[in-house]
This record gives structure tokens, C-alpha cells and sequence, in this order.
């Protein structure tokens, strides 16, 4: 449902618009023209392609160099081996605290004893 919009102070250009390009089109709209047509109609087009788009223009040739040297950069640096030198650093936010599993979320023992014995 549309719901009318309450008209402002600066509406008038919108109203002055809104009027000039009703005026401009046509009352009553014209009809679509009919045309048949069948797929008999139709004909196949032949279009020859210039040499300049088969061949790889400048600007194109620089977009792959360019795509081809950021794959080869990052794949080069995955390579190298990271070493880390630096001693880790305080963050000031867990200074000297210590965490603790509560009992329920502590993973279970494994049962392979019990097993063959529950086995039939």
C-alpha cells in the first residue's frame, strides 16, 4: 500500500519537474507496434572479427604480467621459512594470571579396557 507523503517547503522543484515531464509525454501512451515474426525470419549473422581483438592489446598484456608477477611474489615469499626472534611481549592484559579447566569440560579417559570385557 502507497501512502500519500506529506508535501514540503522545498518540494516545489519536485512539483515544478514532476509537471513539466507529465506534459512531455504523450496521453493517450501509444500502442506497441505487432509485428509476426517466426524463427523462418530469422537469419544467422557472420561477423568477422578484426586481427587487433584477437590479439592481446597492451593494455591487457600488462594486466597479466602484472597478475602473473603478484602470484609469483606471494608464492615466492610462502617459500621462505619464518623466524622468529623476538621475545614474546607482555600484553598488560593477562599480566601473571593462570587459567584452570573446570572438571566437567576436562576431556574423558579413554575406556579401551572396558571394552572388551562389555563385548559379548
Amino acid at each position: 500500500m502507497n501512502y500519500p507523503i506529506p508535501r514540503m517547503p522545498d518540494d516545489e522543484v519536485d512539483r515544478l519537474l514532476s509537471a513539466f515531464f507529465r506534459a512531455e509525454m504523450p496521453d493517450p501512451w501509444p500502442e506497441a507496434p505487432e509485428h509476426q515474426s517466426t524463427l523462418a525470419d530469422v537469419q544467422p549473422v557472420t561477423v568477422a572479427v578484426p586481427a587487433s581483438v584477437v590479439t592481446l592489446n597492451p593494455s591487457r598484456f600488462s594486466l597479466a604480467v602484472s597478475v602473473a608477477l603478484l602470484i609469483g611474489t606471494c608464492w615466492c615469499l610462502s617459500r621462505i621459512p619464518v623466524t622468529n626472534t623476538a621475545p614474546p611481549r607482555e600484553t598488560g592484559l593477562l599480566n601473571g594470571s593462570t587459567a584452570t579447566m573446570p572438571m566437567e569440560m576436562a576431556p574423558m579417559v579413554p575406556m579401551n579396557d572396558l571394552l572388551p570385557t562389555m563385548l559379548p
